[in-house]
């Protein structure tokens, strides 16, 4: 089982980073899992460039157009992987990790 967490995710869908693309395309599908809080950050990234654009004014069609785009491409790419859901179980375990652990101001735990 691997589990990815959102900066890997990241440069696994930009390409970014080919050797983080070698190794998730070098394991089966089935084994490689995302977080649901990943898939959050994913949605909450591409989500707020659009709330930006429609607070803008003037609108700005074609960066509106392309923030649209990514979003669905963002859907389309996190719908490839299983998802982790975020239990009671993983909600005790980081509730007993010391604030060091927990790394205030990241939801990377």
């Amino acid at each position: 089982m691997y589990v990815l967490d959102t900066d890997t995710t990241t440069h696994y869908f930009s390409g970014s980073k080919p050797t983080i693309q070698a190794k998730v395309l070098s394991v089966p599908p089935s084994t490689i899992w995302l977080p649901v809080i990943v898939a959050e950050e994913q949605l909450k990234g591409r989500l707020k460039v659009i709330a930006g654009l429609n607070a803008a004014t003037p609108r700005d069609g074609p960066r509106f157009i392309a923030a649209y785009q990514f979003l669905i491409k963002t859907i389309e790419d996190l719908a490839v992987f299983r998802i982790l859901p975020y239990t009671e179980e993983a909600d005790t375990l980081f509730r007993s990790w010391s604030a060091a652990q927990r790394r205030p101001g990241t939801r990377d735990c």
